[in-house]
């Protein structure tokens, strides 16, 4: 895969998700998991035209690309939680893994509507949550975490005995819209195979560099983007795989592949300009537990 091409020219973002107000008006988000609030800073992205009826989205804070992911730290005092000791992503060494018991409950995991944004970074789907009991969500050891946002990456993030995936979707939790709140992302990884009608409509739908989209009688169906076995491997604490690098996240990766063709493999690449996958982070002890679905 090659690198980034046009990261160079692209400021960064505020966070890796700005959930805060935006997420829960269904406005657009930065990339990748989540932490509340922005990241000031000037962007120093070129100049955008997005499609009739669709909206530029503006990055800001401090520029940051795929390139020097080992640079991140150096770029803004705000970044330096990417040299923390409980980053992600991971390998996942199946050999070493303890036993998990607590599954993972979907809640009104159906249909969202496609509000899409291409923030530069990665081709992602913002879903309105109130926090309530008809959003969807996902309940594990108790506490119940809602639905705020998935996107994509290529490779995956997560690696498997070491192995890589043509691609990884990362499902964006939260507890709340509060400062204080709690994350949990589920990674989905997927083998080339078959087509997949769903995930070709948020390709096919990507609104171009910088630019958001929202279609109202456009929508995805949340459960045809995972395989049927909902297994999983669990590490906690992991972070966000872009700056800010955040920590303190709970993490999921699903043991199961799903599929997509290779022609979808390949038209995400040319969507973010090669890939978008953070280098895999040393484990620093955590422990990896991993849940057999019945």
């Amino acid at each position: 895969m090659s690198f980034y091409s046009r990261d160079r020219l692209l400021g960064s973002f505020a966070l890796a998700l700005r959930l805060c107000v935006a997420v829960v008006a269904g406005t657009a988000c930065g990339d990748d998991a989540a932490v509340p609030g922005p990241d000031a800073g000037t962007a120093d992205a070129p100049a955008v035209t997005c499609a009739t009826g669709d909206t530029v989205y503006t990055p800001s804070g401090t520029h940051w690309d795929y390139m020097h992911p080992d640079e991140w730290a150096m770029k803004s005092p705000k970044y330096a939680m990417c040299n923390g000791m409980t980053q992600t992503p991971v390998d996942i060494t199946t050999a070493t893994t303890t036993t998990e018991t607590m599954p993972l409950t979907f809640n009104n995991y159906s249909t969202v509507p496609l509000r899409l944004v291409n923030n530069g970074h990665t081709l992602q789907v913002n879903v309105t949550s109130a926090f309530g009991s008809s959003d969807a969500s996902i309940t594990h050891n108790g506490t119940t975490y809602y639905l705020v946002q998935f996107h994509l990456h290529t490779v995956s993030e997560h690696t498997i005995n070491g192995a890589s995936f043509p691609m990884e979707l990362h499902f964006v939790h939260a507890t709340d819209a509060t400062p204080t709140a709690r994350y949990l992302v589920v990674g989905v990884m997927y083998n080339v195979g078959a087509e997949n009608p769903s995930m070709q409509n948020i390709l096919t739908q990507n609104p171009g560099d910088l630019c958001y989209r929202q279609r109202p009688a456009s929508s995805v169906a949340l459960d045809s983007l995972f395989p049927t076995n909902r297994s999983f491997y669990h590490y906690s604490p992991g972070s966000l795989t872009t700056p800010p690098c955040s920590e303190g996240l709970n993490w999921f990766v699903l043991s199961t592949p799903a599929l997509v063709s290779a022609a979808q493999v390949t038209q995400l690449a040319g969507i973010v300009h090669g890939h978008n996958n953070r280098p895999i982070h040393p484990l620093n002890g955590r422990v990896i537990s991993r849940y057999t679905a019945p």
